[in-house]
């Protein structure tokens, strides 16, 4: 029990961290994309110039597409797929058994399964836990 609870705990601290540095590199981007392509400094008086629209480079659609999904994974709530290897030599139509089975288990997949069939199979909003 103790070691689920940590895991959960983990988890939850993991997508916060995961939350937070989104929101850092989001304004990061959006303030560098504000300073670099629309303006720029003029040598000889130090004022800033605003430069004439020209086709966006290769870097700014980069830019720009990197914030467009930064800013919908800030939308969203995320769910994690947890890849599994069927073998550790990466072979095609090959299942080791014993490689499976410790990957679900470091993963807390078989905790969670366990859990699951003791009757817990959904996670109650919080607030639904409050009202009750």
């Amino acid at each position: 029990m103790h070691n689920s609870v940590m895991g959960k705990k983990k988890q939850i601290l993991i997508r916060n961290m995961v939350c937070f540095l989104l929101q850092i590199i989001s304004q990061m981007f959006k303030d560098m994309r504000d300073r670099f392509i629309n303006k720029t400094i003029n040598k000889a008086t130090g004022r800033f110039v605003t430069m004439k629209p020209r086709t966006p480079t290769v870097a700014a659609n980069f830019s720009e597409s990197l914030l467009s999904l930064i800013e919908t994974m800030s939308r969203c709530n995320p769910y994690f797929v947890r890849c599994v290897k069927p073998n550790n030599d990466k072979a095609a139509m090959t299942f080791e058994r014993g490689v499976v089975l410790d990957q679900l288990r470091y993963t807390g997949m078989l905790e969670t399964i366990r859990i699951r069939k003791l009757g817990f199979p959904i996670r109650v909003k919080f607030h639904n836990f409050i009202d009750r």
